[in-house]
């Protein structure tokens, strides 16, 4: 993940603001551990940086389980149109 603005893709590596994975979330309230998930994204926050920049994370704790969420639906949803039309999902290597 990163600060900045555009997601990029150098080989195997993928570089995706915070922003953007965060921005896509939803919850479902039947979800095991929605409360945690909720608490956790509540604390999520932008702050402004010297220069101009944007610093995203969780204010007060942590935002593991946000993040690890986000990383996991953008890849899924990056992915649903070659995982359609093609044989099979190819994974990172």
């Amino acid at each position: 993940t990163t600060g900045g603005q555009v997601a990029t893709v150098k080989g195997a590596r993928r570089t995706v603001p915070k922003a953007k994975l965060v921005a896509s979330l939803e919850i479902a309230s039947a979800l095991p551990q929605a409360n945690l998930l909720g608490e956790e994204l509540r604390q999520f926050e932008g702050r402004s940086r010297r220069g101009g920049s944007m610093d995203y994370g969780a204010g007060a704790g942590h935002d593991d389980l946000v993040m690890a969420l986000a990383m996991a639906g953008w890849w899924a949803y990056e992915n649903r149109a070659r995982a359609l039309s093609g044989p099979e999902m190819k994974l990172l290597d």
